[in-house]
């Protein structure tokens, strides 16, 4: 099973700037067809359809990078039966972009529900803490409570997250980030590893500038010994 997010397509109304979709790919076995769970826009309701190895395995979708949230191995037909008992459960009678339920929303409770399943969504995924809720975070490492307009959790993949009018702002611990609603999450994590980068490259420039003049010094040494041979 595979959990992913996408940003919105910049046709749809002001919040596509920076609001993203999230939709679950998944099948029984590896020789299974694979199959889609989530809400695409208003009209549409549930969809759970199959889709093809190509739809399932792209990188990009409407025009934007496909974000892989998570990627779980689990027993696969206990899966796509909790997958079909979401499906027929879950209210899709009323959807809102801002604030949900959306397909935010959906791929929220399918990572609370489904066994073996877990993940954090994107901050900017509106919908994910529409509705009444107290309980473990969706990733498995906090807790987290929320009623659509004021939400509060913390975990340690989370960080410390506030949620207020389906907006999320936050502080990541794992992996060190800040989380500023409408933007990116500014993660320090890359630059952490950068600098270490860096500092490995000073360390591996300077010994090979220490190989280099030592091995001159030998060609020195032994060009002299040859000439006061001779």
């Amino acid at each position: 099973m595979v959990v992913k997010d996408v940003r919105i397509p910049s046709e749809m109304p002001w919040y596509s700037r920076f609001a993203s979709h999230s939709f679950v790919d998944y099948r029984e076995t590896p020789s299974s067809p694979w199959r889609r769970l989530e809400i695409a826009n208003k009209s549409s309701g549930i969809v759970h359809e199959e889709i093809s190895s190509e739809e399932a395995e792209a990188t990009e979708r409407w025009g934007n990078p496909i974000h892989l949230v998570s990627q779980s191995k689990t027993d696969g037909v206990k899966v796509a039966r909790q997958m079909e008992t979401i499906a027929k459960t879950y209210d899709d009678s009323l959807y809102r972009p801002w604030l949900g339920p959306n397909s935010n929303t959906l791929t929220q409770r399918i990572m609370r529900e489904v066994e073996g399943v877990s993940g954090t969504l994107e901050h900017n995924g509106v919908g994910k803490d529409h509705g009444f809720y107290f309980g473990p975070t969706s990733s498995g490492t906090g807790l987290e409570v929320h009623a659509t307009y004021l939400g509060l959790g913390m975990g340690l993949k989370e960080g410390v997250e506030v949620n207020l009018m389906g907006l999320t702002a936050g502080v990541g611990i794992w992996q060190p980030s800040i989380k500023i609603p409408f933007l990116l999450e500014v993660s320090f994590w890359s630059k952490i590893a950068a600098w270490n980068r860096n500092d490995q490259l000073l360390v591996e420039g300077a010994l090979d500038q220490a190989d280099g003049a030592k091995n001159l010094r030998s060609d020195r040494e032994r060009r002299f010994h040859c000439e006061h041979i001779a």
